[in-house]
């Protein structure tokens, strides 16, 4: 009777873990862009998100991988504080969904900084009148996280505008170069095409897996740091817009709550069956 009680146990313990694991297979997404053309609309009304004719996309290597993270937002709105953008972080098989990410496109800076950034994600500045906000979303356990404010920039202190050009590449003074104008780091998408594969049969294409490196029999030099740090600096006029949660479950901890029920009612029933048995 006792090995029947512990094989019961063990099955409904594999049960709840494959549960488990369902949930997780069900945060991934398969393609960013139609996933965010489907935003639900509660979402979109939500943070003031108007739906245009086409999207913006920018596809940035957060922490020298060679995954990139690929960022999505409507073209067109916006703030002086710049777009609201939805980061779409590569996993093994799809992608996972995080929201609210907001950024002009020439104060941000992608990739790793040893001292502001060190597991990478993203430097962001939000200007004011001789002043600006630097914060940064980093990149943690496969994902942008949420913002952190790191410090104030005083226009007027040397310090402040020595790490202004050390971040984002030009003399705080100086104009965006005309280079980013011709040819901005975004692409431009219109939602019809997006649609048109939406509703095309189709086979998604997962993605991009980091190679692993072959060992070497002689020692190989280290990259140095500064050789992963990725810049990003875009457009001077800031195209802005949207965010949103998806069509299918977001992510984060929200879906494993009802796997926790579960695993305590078993836990519970388990706990019934072998007291009856000791009163017996």
């Amino acid at each position: 009777m006792g090995v029947n009680m512990t094989r019961l146990i063990l099955l409904l313990f594999l049960s709840a873990g494959c549960c488990l694991t369902e949930v997780q297979a069900s945060e991934l997404i398969a393609d960013p862009e139609v996933d965010f053309v489907n935003t639900p609309e509660v979402v979109r009304a939500e943070f003031g998100i108007l739906k245009k004719d086409r999207l913006l996309r920018l596809d940035l290597d957060l922490n020298g991988d060679g995954r990139p993270t690929i960022f999505l937002t409507f073209e067109g709105g916006g703030s002086k504080s710049g777009s609201v953008w939805t980061a779409y972080s590569p996993e093994s098989s799809g992608y996972v969904r995080t929201d609210g990410i907001q950024f002009r496109e020439d104060f941000f800076h992608a990739g790793i900084v040893p001292d502001l950034n060190p597991s990478g994600g993203l430097l962001v500045l939000y200007p004011g009148k001789g002043a600006g906000k630097l914060v940064r979303y980093p990149f943690s356990k496969g994902r942008v996280q949420g913002q952190e404010d790191l410090r104030v920039l005083d226009y007027s202190k040397n310090e402040d505008r020595e790490l202004f050009e050390r971040i984002f590449g030009r003399n705080l003074d100086e104009p965006m170069p005309r280079e980013y104008f011709e040819n901005p780091p975004h692409k431009v998408i219109d939602i019809k095409e997006i649609n048109a594969r939406a509703n095309a049969p189709q086979i998604t294409t997962p993605p991009p897996v980091k190679t692993p490196s072959v060992v070497e029999s002689t020692p190989v030099a280290e990259t140095p740091t500064s050789a992963v740090i990725e810049k990003a600096i875009a457009p001077a006029t800031p195209t802005l817009s949207s965010m949103a949660a998806e069509s299918t479950p977001a992510p984060s901890v929200l879906p494993i709550v009802p796997v926790a029920i579960i695993v305590a009612v078993i836990l519970g029933v388990v706990i019934y069956v072998l007291r009856r048995k000791s009163n017996r």
